[in-house]
């Protein structure tokens, strides 16, 4: 159940199934819902690891707002944007810490310039074992590159839609090329993990804004 970058495999589906342009804004479609991103119970815990594993740091990002297009279910398009700027580290005593000025400076995410990051959805299909699997492009740093999720998704009483999903990106896909020291043991690996909440409220069901 990990995300990758690149085309797309060959993967078992069944059900529903649809494709979007990149660009294209399906909000409104006829058999479709909107669902608006609550940015209070969405985020994502990033872990970033060093000596080919040895060692390792971890975090959490914001999701700061974006929608989901619902179809039988499923979140079959939509957007959604993390806040660069809210990257945090466990253990990490404030913005002026190491790690944090690391990750927001040029060598990694750039964030005076990049302060934003987003994930649309183009295409979206059931799969095996309950699992929904999502086309989409991940933009950071302005580059777009392809990243494919197997998520569960799960409604709840209030019919807002739960999503969870493993993601696993190689940060030389969006220039991060920064490596660190071997000799103060700061040799970072090229893969980071995330691991996506998302929760996005059926506002014309709750009545609510």
């Amino acid at each position: 159940m990990v995300a990758h970058a690149g085309p797309s495999p060959n993967r078992a589906s069944t059900g529903v199934s649809r494709i979007f342009d990149p660009g294209e804004d399906v909000r409104g479609g006829p058999a479709a819902d909107t669902l608006t991103v609550d940015p209070s119970t969405s985020f994502i815990r990033w872990t970033g690891t060093r000596f080919w594993g040895l060692g390792k740091s971890e975090g959490t990002i914001r999701i700061s707002d974006g929608y989901l297009v619902r179809e039988e279910g499923i979140p079959v398009a939509g957007v959604f944007t993390i806040d660069m700027h809210s990257i945090a580290a466990e253990g990490d005593t404030g913005a002026d810490s190491p790690l944090a000025t690391l990750l927001a400076s040029e060598d990694f995410f750039a964030t005076g310039r990049f302060p934003v990051a987003t994930y649309r959805i183009v295409g979206a299909r059931r799969a095996s074992g309950g699992l929904v699997q999502l086309d989409g492009n991940l933009t950071l740093r302005g580059k777009s590159r392809p990243v494919h999720i197997d998520a569960r998704i799960a409604s709840n009483g209030n019919h807002d839609l739960v999503a969870h999903a493993p993601v696993q990106i190689n940060r030389r896909n969006w220039g991060i090329t920064y490596h660190g020291s071997v000799l103060k043991y700061e040799f970072i690996d090229n893969l980071v993990y995330l691991d996506v909440t998302l929760v996005a409220r059926d506002v014309a069901a709750t009545g609510s804004e």
